[in-house]
């Protein structure tokens, strides 16, 4: 099915946005693989071939420093930033009210968007973030250094072999790292009851699933996904929420990966959105 492509800029940078799908099928905004000329190509393909079908799908290629089109000078890259370019990619797309499904970051910031314009989402899912209990302190601890470590990466020789050499693409991990890095530090006064506060007073329908065995090790506690979610799944249930705990992976170090998968996610979708919207 033929794709529009459309370049919206904000104050984050320029970001491409792609939109395919029936024009009047619901919409779904997917934040998760990024255009068919982004950088997950055929991931991209494998979910506009399962639900191109039977709605309107808009992807976009973020954050814009990843893709070496960051703005300069762009302001720090908090939640209310990202907000921002969530609701400029869906305006520029042509698309008022959507659902929205988001994964690891893209899944917590989907939160942020269902708190700050509820009014614009049909249904929200987040995968491979738990609604609750998230650590953000480990989490800004862990893109810190990161961020610092790509900076400066001739005091970590073992990371700097593993940078690469071109400039440029140096360059956009570090942008990278620092989005990241800025986007969780906005988010420090999240603790646990902002957290529950925030899940019970969204609305909309809403899904929250990872992988039992999804623990991204390298961002320490913050990266504890599954068994988070599992820890909270009863409280989720209560506020209304619903759940799925997947068993789709063997080992922590494959988990988060394959829960992003298109076979994995897209049977998940369809059957709680035919049931929702």
């Amino acid at each position: 099915m033929d794709s529009v492509f459309t370049e919206v800029t904000t104050h984050s940078g320029r970001i491409t946005v792609e939109a395919c799908g029936p024009v009047d099928a619901p919409a779904l905004l997917i934040a998760v693989v990024g255009t068919s000329r982004g950088l997950v190509v055929e991931s991209n393909a494998a979910y506009r071939a399962e639900l191109a079908q039977h709605y309107r799908l808009v992807f976009w290629d973020y954050p814009p420093s990843q893709f070496g089109r960051a703005a300069t000078n762009a302001p720090p890259f908090t939640a209310a930033r990202v907000v921002e370019d969530y609701l400029a990619v869906a305006d520029a797309a042509k698309v008022g009210k959507f659902a929205y499904f988001g994964y690891s970051f893209g899944g917590n910031s989907g939160l942020q968007l269902a708190k700050r314009h509820p009014e614009r989402l049909t249904a929200l899912v987040v995968g491979g973030w738990p609604a609750i209990g998230a650590d953000f302190g480990a989490m800004l601890t862990a893109c810190r250094g990161m961020y610092e470590t790509s900076v400066d990466p001739e005091k970590y020789p073992n990371f700097a072999s593993m940078l690469p050499s071109d400039p440029e693409q140096r360059a956009r991990i570090v942008g990278s790292y620092r989005s990241f890095f800025e986007y969780y530090d906005s988010l420090q006064d999240l603790d646990k009851p902002a957290q529950e506060e925030l899940a019970k007073s969204l609305t909309m329908p809403r899904l929250n699933f990872a992988d039992a065995l999804d623990i991204v090790a390298s961002l320490g506690p913050g990266g504890e996904v599954g068994p988070t979610l599992i820890r909270n799944e009863a409280t989720l249930n209560a506020m209304g929420w619903s759940t799925r705990v997947l068993h789709v992976a063997t080992d922590s170090a494959t988990a988060h990966s394959l829960a992003m998968e298109a076979k994995v996610v897209t049977p998940l979708l369809r059957e709680f959105l035919r049931e929702v919207l």
